[in-house]
């Protein structure tokens, strides 16, 4: 097992916000997203400041998680001849994300690379990426948005969307108005496009190809560096380097080439991008046994 002990200054409320959402998605579950063993309040002590509350999730124990993977920095050596299992991992996480909008009328908010936790399926004999930490998943049917200037909030703006990010840019002098329900479940989508991205350039890459292609992505004048996280897009959309990046995926792979359209889509206007059950029908559409491998070159 795994225990997520939150931040010391977690407040109860938020410990109660995340075990709720948690409990929504239990049932009946998804298959590519992490369940919850249970969760507990414990008791620290502090010596002569006495004693504080810890607030804790247990969850079934990983090997790691995607970002780890993206960087080489997983420390399981003898996972590299599976990582082509992560192909048919696609569909499930757009299933799992499809359960979340769909059946649990929940978005999830920070899907990126360390929050897709990898497991090995001994059952099946395969690599298995699953979805986890519901720290800031919202409900679509009316909840307060996180709060602005937190951990959690400010990591959840790594992946962001653009118009997400402008929405989460709130003051307290501005009245900007909070995502709707279509909004938040459009933000799901581009982070998962962009997780995407960069999986399907480790797979054909590895950690190499990842690194160079968010050098491809970053914007430098002079000595000067901007973007120092993850950043798809210039402020309005998605950065032409990001296309031009996977038509070059396109070019070497054909399963890359069949993912192309789909992920322009799930990284395009907010208004335009599929839905998750319409991502889950495609990825199933285009499979095909006879292309599992890489291709050209």
């Amino acid at each position: 097992m795994a225990i997520k002990k939150l931040k010391a200054r977690t407040l109860a409320d938020h410990f109660l916000q995340e075990y709720k959402s948690l409990l929504k998605i239990t049932e009946p579950g998804h298959p590519s997203i992490v369940q919850t063993i249970m969760a507990y309040i414990g008791e620290e002590e502090m010596g002569a400041e006495g004693s504080i509350q810890s607030f804790n999730f247990v969850f079934p124990l990983a090997l790691g998680n995607l970002k780890e993977l993206l960087r080489g920095s997983l420390g399981f050596p003898h996972l590299s001849a599976r990582v082509e299992d992560l192909w048919g991992e696609l569909e499930g996480l757009a299933g799992a994300v499809a359960y979340l909008h769909d059946h649990c009328r929940t978005a999830h908010r920070d899907i990126k690379p360390s929050n897709i936790l990898l497991y090995d399926d001994r059952g099946a004999s395969q690599l298995k990426a699953k979805i986890a930490d519901f720290g800031i998943a919202i409900n679509l049917d009316g909840a307060a948005l996180h709060t602005p200037g937190t951990m959690e909030y400010l990591s959840a703006v790594n992946y962001a969307a653009p118009e997400m990010r402008k929405a989460l840019q709130t003051t307290h002098t501005s009245q900007k108005k909070p995502p709707n329900p279509q909004e938040l479940t459009s933000g799901d989508i581009w982070k998962l496009g962009a997780v995407w991205v960069e999986l399907l350039t480790y797979l054909l890459s590895g950690s190499q190809g990842v690194e160079n292609f968010r050098d491809s992505i970053t914007v430098k004048e002079g000595n000067l560096t901007s973007d120092a996280l993850t950043r798809f897009d210039d402020g309005d959309k998605v950065k032409q380097e990001v296309l031009d990046w996977l038509a070059s995926l396109s070019m070497r792979s054909s399963r890359a080439a069949e993912m192309h359209g789909l992920l322009v889509k799930m990284l395009g206007d907010a208004g335009s991008r599929p839905k998750a059950s319409d991502i889950v029908n495609e990825i199933r559409r285009v499979s095909d046994p006879v292309s599992s491998y890489i291709i050209l070159h």
